[in-house]
């Protein structure tokens, strides 16, 4: 009996480690884990609702990496975008980790 529950375990654990692995070599090179995944999105796309996009797994990809790279123009209209319901996307999964990167691209203005 227990080693058929530690079967029905393996083909799991291994699949979750596959899609960690995925999620860490989507990035663009660097060959480090830590360049940001590319993202198929463009501001045209994500701009007008930017608010469900924070929300989706891969509107808030494209907004860290957008926040990465973006001059403060860009960064000040995702701000004024986000910034009135930023109480509520802050306990959303993927929406939180957009205000977290906001945050540290802000200037103190």
């Amino acid at each position: 009996h227990g080693s058929d529950d530690e079967d029905d375990d393996r083909p799991r654990g291994g699949n979750q480690k596959k899609q960690r692995k995925r999620k860490v070599n989507e990035g663009g090179g660097g060959g480090n884990g830590q360049s940001q995944p590319q993202v198929a999105l463009t501001s045209e796309e994500v701009m007008p609702r930017i608010l469900e996009a924070s929300e989706e797994n891969d509107g808030a990809r494209f907004l860290q990496a957008k926040l990465t790279e973006c001059d403060d123009a860009d960064r000040d209209k995702i701000y004024e975008a986000l910034l009135p319901t930023a109480c509520k996307l802050a306990s959303a999964l993927h929406a939180s980790t957009v205000l977290q990167k906001l945050l540290e691209k802000a200037t103190e203005e």
